[in-house]
Order: C-alpha cells, then sequence, then structure tokens
C-alpha cells in the first residue's frame, strides 16, 4: 500500500509546509550535501508560491466585483427598456409593425406539442464564488435544478427556479480542493415536473 504524501495538496497547507522548511533547511543544508543556491532556490518558490495564491484571491475577488456590475447593468438596462416600451406601446402611433421591427414583440410560444419531450437546454459557468446555470425558459413556468458532487452516486434536488440564470453558491465538500459538480434540469408547469430531463452538465470548481 502506497505511503501517503508528505506534501500537502491544499493551497494554505502547502504554503505553512513550505514556509516551515525554508526556514529550517539551512541548518540541516550542509550536513545532507545541500547547496546554498538551493536554499535560496526553495527561500525563492516560497516567495513565488505566496505571491501566485495573493494574485488569485485577488483575481477572484476582481472578477467577482466584474460580473456582479455587469450584472447589476444588464438589470438596470433592461428595467430602463421595458418601462420605456411600456409607454410607447401605449402611444396611439404605436403598431405591431413597429414593435417587430424593434424586436419588442414576445415570441410564439415555443412549447412542443407533447410536453411529455421537452428537455431543458442549459449551461455552466464557473465564477469565483458560485456556479450559474443558464437556462432556457420557453414557454415553461420554470425548472426543478437536481446535483451531485464528490463521490456521490444519486441526485439531490436544490431549488424550483422561475427566472433564469440558476446561482449554486454552495461551499466545496472539501475546502480549496477541486470539487466535480454534475447538474440536469426539469421543466415545471406551475408545480408540476414535464417532460424529460435534460442532459447532464459537469463542471469542476473551487468555491
Amino acid at each position: 500500500m502506497a505511503s501517503k504524501d508528505y506534501v500537502p495538496r491544499n493551497d494554505n497547507e502547502f504554503t505553512t509546509w513550505l514556509d516551515n522548511f525554508s526556514k529550517k533547511l539551512p541548518t540541516y543544508a550542509t550536513p545532507l550535501g545541500i547547496t546554498a543556491a538551493q536554499v535560496t532556490q526553495v527561500q525563492t518558490n516560497l516567495t513565488d508560491v505566496g505571491q501566485k495564491i495573493k494574485d488569485v484571491l485577488s483575481g477572484k475577488k476582481t472578477l467577482q466585483s466584474l460580473v456582479e456590475q455587469k450584472d447589476a447593468a444588464i438589470a438596470d438596462t433592461k428595467k430602463y427598456i421595458r418601462d420605456m416600451v411600456v409607454v410607447m406601446k401605449r402611444n396611439g402611433a404605436y403598431t405591431p409593425a413597429i414593435g417587430s421591427d424593434l424586436g419588442v414583440v414576445a415570441p410564439a410560444s415555443t412549447a412542443p406539442a407533447d410536453t411529455d419531450s421537452a428537455a431543458v437546454e442549459f449551461s455552466a459557468t464557473v465564477l469565483p464564488n458560485k456556479v450559474r446555470l443558464d437556462w432556457v425558459k420557453g414557454a415553461f413556468d420554470g425548472v426543478v435544478v437536481q446535483s451531485k458532487r464528490g463521490s456521490e452516486t444519486a441526485f439531490t434536488t436544490l431549488d424550483k427556479d422561475t427566472v433564469s440564470p440558476y446561482d449554486d453558491a454552495r461551499p466545496n465538500l472539501v475546502h480549496d480542493a477541486p470539487e466535480t459538480r454534475v447538474y440536469r434540469m426539469r421543466y415545471l408547469i406551475g408545480d408540476d415536473e414535464v417532460g424529460v430531463w435534460s442532459n447532464e452538465v459537469k463542471t469542476v470548481c473551487v468555491i
């Protein structure tokens, strides 16, 4: 049976381990045949690893902030345009042709004649603090979202959602360790599940 690796896999634990190794290595360097250049290289690596981890954490915060700003800008723009369109449609000069040309007429129902065959189309995007699931609503009322992660073998229901996207902000089962998550969805009419389960979408995240 293989022995456990002495080098930690977790970033924070590895940094602590490397710091201890770097500080104590000079004490044993000469009797163990370790050169001064090698000791210096380990110390350089410690500094580099620490900086890279800081860069990643900073990048995550920056990306999260940018995503939130983008979402807010989109939400504000949609509300502004919707309010404008309401006023436009009340104007006597408005016609369906104008509405169609501007793209402010809702498309015809996309629900299949046989709802038993309907399947949700969705995609997953891994963000710094969540996994975002963008799904196509069509003419249905919403979706039920299921997931399994890590070593789980069975799907569990996360929630019902009526407005895309759905955000899964659960922290990883093991802190700072990459986690595989598999998602699937099924349409809802009212509170009733209809259609078939979607194709499964897999992600790997660290939350």
